[in-house]
């Protein structure tokens, strides 16, 4: 070792720019430990060609020197520099996964991506990148990467399974279809891929080949969990809930750190009516910090003992509808001794301050005052220990202003000869995995046949209205849901799907008619025509299919009789 580091030096003093005497030495220094002096030599060499194949060696010596010296980030770029200007597709896949076992996995990804570039049938690069890009949630990013590594390896039929799964993702189902069924032809024991066959006929309604998809993949793996929960939503949706039950128990006794599992066996228990245990795994929903059921306070969380003048923040979860449905709990929560700060959304405000037992509204997203305890509002049916028979019905606890009423009342025509029929049809709180709630408004004309009817709009939207429902229109006046709710007063009836306005006016202990799909939301549970939370609701149910004409028919049935 002295005798290369004279040789080095030696060089160095015939020619100081000598690139690579500077990077030999600097290996010398980084082997026996003069690191910083190893380091200064590689910055001298990478200075002469930053950007030449030749300073490669000079990067690679840098980064080992900077992660011995507790510098990861500038090891991890020297590495990186290194790769690039070998054009080594062996050496970026390398440098990938050095970076994927420290986590690092977006610059894993980044190199990754380069060595398909620099190798473009390097399967395993491109499967690496379309993993992890699918893991991030860019399953559009990945579909060419899994489709790159597919025509590398044909015959890797997790290849083909992945790749179906990203095109199930982005949409496209006839091509998940495709890559699912030669995932299967290649490994027919591949559970995964019958699992995602599963989730596709799902998708497409037909519910037996979904159900005899996973039960192929519960043949090859019994303790897949998220093949058990899948089959539980579909048990769900064709009317066996008591089996879909065991599904999801049986996930979630497989994998119980999985928050989805018990948020899918918790909305099947309270549908059956199970609400003790309902709420329990009700309340998984808070393990999310970035929902605004699962903010973190320093304050504690109420459990319902006396409050004793303290002051309590109740916080609103999203969407609105759920934050009307509960609350009807803050009056309960006033007389227990406590001062009611409630938190909801900027719509409901308003509407909020009008409410009994409350000492400030405060909107999403603004500062809170000093509170001593929290509760999210969803929350409180568990403090209060809600079963199916003693459900806080009374209605109204929610009502407008006199002055907005009146306001209100005077915006409507003079001539009331026949009903006035508030509408609610459009699934605005629509979220990814949500159950389709919505109807078509035109599915909705025959209501303008009843004879005298006034239909009137209860919501804000940009779309078209068709001229045969006659509808009259507000919307573009409706500020919020004080507005909204005054509007409800000067109604007979109101009719709609499940939207924050039904929630409204059901709060305000207006009759009303839901429409409903054949597997609706927990709160409305199943073969029911009433509803347990809401005295004055009338619940019409789909028969089966995604048909709403004989919904619209026992609605019409039932207007006539109002």
């Amino acid at each position: 070792m002295d005798r290369a580091e004279a040789i080095y030096r030696k060089k160095l003093e015939a020619n100081s720019n000598d690139l690579t005497a500077l990077i030999g030495l600097g290996d010398v220094l980084t082997d026996t430990h003069r690191l910083k002096d190893a380091e200064v030599l590689y910055r001298r060499a990478i200075g002469l060609v930053p950007d030449a194949p030749e300073a490669a060696g000079a990067y690679d010596g840098l980064a080992a020197v900077l992660q011995d010296s507790g510098d990861l980030e500038g090891a991890i770029a020297a590495s990186k520099k290194a790769a690039v200007l070998r054009g080594n597709a062996d050496d970026s896949y390398g440098v990938g996964n050095t970076l994927e076992f420290l986590g690092r996995i977006n610059d894993a990804v980044e190199m990754f991506k380069l060595a398909t570039l620099q190798k473009d049938d390097f399967g395993d690069a491109h499967a690496k990148a379309a993993k992890h890009l699918l893991n991030m949630g860019l399953a559009e990013e990945a579909i060419p990467h899994y489709q790159a590594a597919a025509r590398a390896n044909p015959e890797v039929a997790e290849l083909h399974c992945n790749l179906a799964n990203a095109r199930q993702r982005t949409g496209d189902a006839d091509g998940a279809l495709d890559s699912a069924r030669r995932a299967i032809e290649l490994k027919p024991q591949l559970a995964e891929a019958h699992n995602i066959m599963g989730v596709l006929w799902k998708e497409r309604r037909r519910w037996a080949d979904s159900l005899a998809a996973f039960n192929r993949a519960l043949h090859v793996n019994p303790n897949a969990a998220d093949v058990m929960s899948n089959m539980g939503v579909v048990l769900e949706l064709v009317g066996r809930e008591a089996d879909a039950t065991m599904c999801f128990e049986r996930a979630v006794a497989i994998r119980p750190e999985v928050q989805q599992f018990h948020l899918n066996l918790a909305a099947n228990l309270l549908l059956r009516g199970d609400f003790r245990r309902g709420w329990d795994e009700m309340e998984w929903r808070r393990m999310d910090p970035r929902s605004t059921s699962g903010r973190m306070f320093t304050q504690m969380a109420w459990n319902g003992a006396p409050l004793n003048g303290q002051t309590i923040l109740i916080h609103g979860e999203n969407p609105t509808g759920h934050t009307i449905q509960f609350l009807r709990y803050v009056k309960m929560v006033a007389d227990r001794g406590g001062r009611v700060l409630l938190e909801c959304q900027a719509e409901l405000a308003p509407l909020a301050r009008q409410m009994d037992g409350v000492a400030e509204v405060m909107v999403q997203g603004e500062a809170f005052p000093h509170f001593d305890l929290h509760c999210p509002i969803v929350s409180l049916a568990r403090v209060f220990g809600t079963a199916l028979q003693n459900v806080p019905g009374n209605v109204p606890y929610l009502k407008p202003a006199a002055e907005k009423s009146v306001e209100w009342a005077k915006k409507l025509p003079e001539n009331k000869a026949g009903l006035r029929v508030g509408l609610a049809w459009a699934d605005t709180a629509k979220s990814a995995g949500s159950r389709d709630r919505g109807c078509a408004l035109e599915k909705l004309i025959p209501l303008s046949s009843v004879p005298g009817i006034q239909i009137f709009n209860l919501q804000k939207l940009e779309t078209p209205l068709p001229a045969e429902l006659k509808l009259v229109d507000f919307g573009s006046e409706l500020k919020d849901l004080h507005d909204t709710a005054a509007l409800i007063e000067q109604m007979d009836v109101v009719v709609g799907t499940e939207t924050a306005a039904i929630h409204l006016a059901a709060a305000m202990g207006k009759k009303t008619f839901v429409l409903l799909p054949s597997t609706p939301d927990w709160r409305w549970m199943v073969g029911r025509e009433d509803s347990v939370w809401y005295p004055t609701v009338k619940l019409f149910r789909q028969s089966s299919g995604k048909s709403w004409s004989d919904v619209v028919d026992g609605i019409l049935a039932a207007l006539t009789q109002a």
